[in-house]
């Protein structure tokens, strides 16, 4: 999904099944290795932040002529266990500002806090009135 915002940003967002989950190991105790859904993810949100960036280059310059970079989110996995979260901060860590996994229990959250956000505010207008 390609969104842009308000503010004239690139945000593209690839999304897999809350079932598949971004690591796993090869045995108890052992390393985590990335899922092929994970690594496909990444591969298919590479190529469309390229389009995006050369599509921002053919739009009208901004205000100080630079086109903003697409920022990129992948959606995966649901109930993480704490290492495998642990792993993904790690993850996110390097592959910051551009690009960000998160799962479907922070995309939820993130919802509910904005439904929050929105219902706060109308509150306020509505005192206001």
């Amino acid at each position: 999904m390609h969104i842009i915002t308000e503010l004239y940003q690139n945000k593209i967002f690839e999304f897999k099944s809350p079932n598949k989950k971004p690591f796993y190991q090869k045995g108890k105790d052992t390393r985590f290795y990335i899922t092929k859904d994970l690594a496909q993810g990444l591969n298919q949100l590479v190529i469309y932040m390229k389009k995006a960036n050369v599509y921002a280059q053919l739009l009208e310059p901004g205000t100080y002529k630079e086109a903003a970079n697409a920022l990129g989110f992948i959606v995966i996995g649901y109930d993480l266990s704490r290492d495998e979260l642990d792993l993904l901060s790690f993850w996110n860590f390097h592959l910051r500002p551009h690009i960000r996994i998160i799962t479907y229990n922070e995309l939820i959250t993130s919802a509910k806090q904005q439904l929050i956000n929105i219902q706060h505010a109308r509150e306020i207008i509505k005192n206001k009135q």
